[in-house]
């Protein structure tokens, strides 16, 4: 009898050992959610801050030329407005994190100069007016 005692005490039941794997599971699916998230926002960053470089180019496009590229009164040779921003930003290298296909929306706006709208994962970081909307705004001026 004492040796059967002996050998319970050195093992774990099995519901001590379901109870640790439910622990670990629960701590790895909170990890995987921040780190997740994480993920999100450093791609929305890097979004704005490409939005950001692309708003300066044509910003500085707009002091040498008097307009923004695609402008209607202005006389570009340039195809497009990438073509336009090229010696002033490395466009080639500012592409969507996520999916590189999708492309920044370049607008001009009457009231602020040129628009870019760009694509957003977080809520946090969704400044359109439309809640329901995906792309956030930026404004060369």
């Amino acid at each position: 009898m004492i040796k059967s005692k002996q050998n319970r005490e050195n093992g774990f039941t099995l519901i001590e050992i379901l109870v640790v794997v439910a622990i670990i599971g629960i701590l790895m699916s909170i990890v995987i959610m921040a780190v997740t998230r994480a993920l999100k926002t450093s791609r929305d960053r890097k979004r704005q801050t490409d939005v950001n470089q692309i708003a300066l180019a044509a910003s500085a496009y707009f002091d040498k030329n008097g307009c923004y590229p695609e402008s209607p009164n202005c006389s570009s040779s340039a195809p497009d407005w990438k073509q336009a921003l090229k010696p002033y930003i490395d466009i080639d290298n500012i592409k969507d994190p996520l999916s590189p296909e999708r492309e920044y929306l370049y607008s001009l706006n009457s009231t602020r100069g040129c628009k870019i709208d760009y694509y957003v994962e977080t809520e946090e970081q969704n400044a359109s007016d439309d809640p329901n909307s995906n792309f956030n705004p930026a404004y060369c001026k």
